[in-house]
């Protein structure tokens, strides 16, 4: 009986699993090679960190996705997208004076670096993106606190 439950539950979790990463990214805006399509990228990544938005995370990290925080801890897509679940509910508000981002394009490579906070408090930090014909996806971020 031990067996059978604990099947039970190997399967329960290896499909809520399956679910998690079979988010319908098809529902996305559709996206071009531009900068201003990185841009908006940017701020709805922002928006999806900051609300929780696990769906868009899925869809713009790549399976490989890295990411060093501004403490140096380097995490994989797994961990970031479970670290941004402690943010559903939350709200946020894209505030431009708050933010500066460049981009720079080569192929299907794009690095956004970014600005955001004031003159006192903020993060500096880029992004790294690779363009798959479709869809940008988030294969690097680095971020460090001021």
């Amino acid at each position: 009986m031990n067996n059978l439950r604990q099947s039970t539950l190997g399967i329960v979790i290896l499909m809520t699993c399956m679910a998690t990463y079979a988010a319908d990214c098809g529902s996305l805006p559709k996206q071009d090679a531009s900068e201003a399509t990185i841009k908006e990228v940017e701020k709805q990544w922002s928006r999806a960190f900051y609300t929780g938005d696990t769906e868009f995370l899925e869809c713009l990290y790549a399976s490989n996705f890295r990411n060093v925080d501004s403490k140096g801890i380097l995490t994989d897509r797994a961990q970031d997208i479970a670290s941004a679940l402690k943010n559903v509910g939350k709200s946020w508000t894209f505030n431009p004076d708050k933010n500066q981002t460049a981009i720079f394009m080569h192929l299907h490579t794009a690095i956004a670096t970014f600005f955001r906070g004031n003159s006192e408090h903020g993060y500096r930090g880029s992004d790294i993106y690779e363009f798959d014909g479709k869809r940008w996806h988030a294969i690097f971020s680095q971020s460090t606190k001021y």
